[in-house]
């Protein structure tokens, strides 16, 4: 969180699992931030190509959905879907 508000990144790769706090966490606090912040597009990054996880991350507030082991060509369809609104998933 803090570093998203240090660098105030165009967008936001989130790994869902990670110690101390998940994605999960860690994208509700970055939609609490103030401002323009609050709306930087995030990426989950997931080894878990389950349907439901997909939806959550949607409903959860992430703008895309990439799943390991990830591509270059993959990764980089996703980010340039998020910042152009896209909210379709990649895999």
């Amino acid at each position: 969180i803090a570093c998203v508000q240090r660098h105030q990144p165009a967008v936001v790769l989130m790994d869902l699992s990670m110690p101390g706090m998940d994605g999960w966490e860690a994208t509700r606090r970055i939609r609490s931030l103030k401002g323009p912040l609050a709306n930087v597009p995030v990426l989950a990054l997931t080894a878990h190509a389950l349907p439901e996880i997909r939806a959550r991350a949607e409903s959860e507030g992430m703008q895309g959905y990439v799943t390991k082991p990830i591509s270059r060509a993959t990764l980089f369809d996703a980010i340039g879907r998020a910042l152009a609104g896209d909210r379709r998933q990649a895999s």
